[in-house]
């Protein structure tokens, strides 16, 4: 799971729901359902710092979801430097 797809589902407006929001919401509504996905610690770390930055209110909603979806296993970032 990449960054965007967080942040354009925690930034969505109610009233007018674009598409990248809502295909965002999906994935995000099979991941619930139990579709196995995989993110890491740096796109958690993203997330969490556009949100403190931009929609502060939904930082407690984003890790309250994030610890939900039980098929999301956040992995750490594994750096292919050597």
């Amino acid at each position: 799971m990449d960054s965007t797809i967080f942040i354009n589902w925690m930034s969505a407006r109610k009233d007018r729901l674009s598409l990248k929001a809502a295909l965002s919401g999906y994935a995000l509504m099979k991941i619930r359902d139990g579709m196995r996905a995989y993110t890491t610690t740096l796109v958690k770390d993203e997330v969490l710092i556009w949100l403190s930055r931009y929609g502060s209110s939904r930082l407690k909603n984003f890790m309250t979801s994030l610890r939900a979806l039980a098929s999301l296993q956040i992995v750490r970032e594994v750096s292919t430097w050597h």
